[in-house]
């Protein structure tokens, strides 16, 4: 999950801010060895370009995909209503050296 109720999030310059902070990024370093200069950057874009306002409204979440260049996660999909998610993280199975059960 990147973006809960009342977050900002805008995508400039391949850097995810959240709340005007850089957010750290780590495990997107191995897709981005795969990739050629021309594939390396992800489209900057912000919730207002996207969705016509400024924050994640009340009761939604924002999702982003590793895979930024080819994803369909919640910049095409739209907002997950909360509600709606029904269980908690059981299994982590990327990046490969994290794979096993969640504590």
């Amino acid at each position: 999950m990147i973006g809960v109720s009342g977050d900002s999030l805008r995508y400039e310059n391949d850097q995810l801010f959240v709340n005007d902070e850089a957010y750290d990024e780590p495990y997107l370093s191995e897709f981005k060895n795969d990739l050629t200069d021309d594939q390396l950057l992800t489209e900057d874009f912000d919730l207002t370009s996207l969705f016509g306002y400024e924050r994640v409204p009340a009761g939604k979440l924002f999702v982003l995909g590793d895979n930024r260049r080819n994803s369909k996660d919640g910049r095409t999909i739209g907002m997950i209503d909360q509600k709606k998610v029904l269980t908690k993280v059981k299994f982590v199975f990327w990046p490969p050296n994290q794979i096993g059960t969640v504590e």
